[in-house]
């Protein structure tokens, strides 16, 4: 087993590897906030042609910086759309790529790939719908991933997977939301990405007039009243509020990173 990669994540990997020759599609699912640190060069480079790069929440994201994404990814010959698959935007054009690539009697195999958090399983429940029933794993794995069978289309259902470009200490995966990070140093950064590129998106959302560097969660603790024994600002609390709030929107539309 890789060096600090959870179990789940690491089957997910190896199911994708041994099921490769027999896939007919790779849905590889991105942060559509940040591409780069959700991408995967492993089962990009694997699937080559058969990859479509899927760039999900994209309702969270800045609209241009998307579409940057998408003719960049476009430019490198893959296949590339932006949805939001709990808004159910776009996911009429995902469904239409799949069915454009059946051919003959035999239905389609398609792997849905990407970290946790990234909006995998809203996808494949959409793909797959109410009408879905197991046909049972492949030869060669006897436990784990399930072949899930909806119309001309064969899903493998594997768990969410570590990307090889990604890290489990990045502070942009924890900001969100897709690894476990300390809530108190993630925010801190996330609040002076923000500070830096926006800086009226945060001073709205907490009704503040400035902030100071380094002192970001203290000032909003203490605005928004939340408050330890002897008034002393949570900033615990505070943390998981700003992450909540930007992993939801509520701090407006961002992409962190550019093509």
């Amino acid at each position: 087993m890789t060096r600090g990669i959870p179990g789940h994540m690491q089957k997910g990997k190896l199911a994708i590897i041994k099921y490769a020759k027999v896939l007919d599609c790779c849905l590889l699912v991105l942060d559509s906030r940040a591409p780069h640190s959700t991408w995967d060069r492993r089962v990009a480079a694997r699937f080559e042609h058969k990859l479509v790069v899927v760039l999900n929440k994209a309702s969270l994201a800045d609209s241009q910086q998307t579409q940057k994404w998408v003719s960049h990814l476009a430019a490198q010959g893959y296949t590339a759309l932006a949805v939001d698959a709990k808004e159910g935007i776009g996911m009429g054009a995902l469904r239409r790529i799949l069915e454009s690539k059946i051919s003959g009697r035999r239905p389609l195999r398609v792997a849905v790939v990407g970290l946790p958090n990234t909006g995998k399983s809203t996808i494949l429940n959409y793909l797959l719908g109410r009408r879905a029933t197991k046909v049972g794993n492949k030869p060669g794995i006897t436990r784990g991933p399930q072949w899930v069978r909806i119309g001309r289309l064969e899903i493998l259902d594997t768990p969410g997977v570590l990307t090889g470009s990604s890290s489990l200490k990045s502070p942009t995966l924890a900001a969100l939301g897709v690894v476990d990070g300390e809530s108190e140093l993630t925010a801190s950064w996330l609040l002076s990405w923000l500070m830096a590129h926006g800086p009226k998106a945060v001073l709205g959302r907490y009704d503040l007039t400035s902030l100071e560097p380094g002192g970001e969660l203290e000032a909003i603790a203490r605005k928004q009243g939340w408050l330890r024994q002897g008034a002393q600002p949570d900033l615990s609390r505070a943390a998981v509020g700003v992450l909540a709030d930007f992993q939801s929107g509520k701090l407006g539309r961002w992409t962190i990173e550019e093509p």
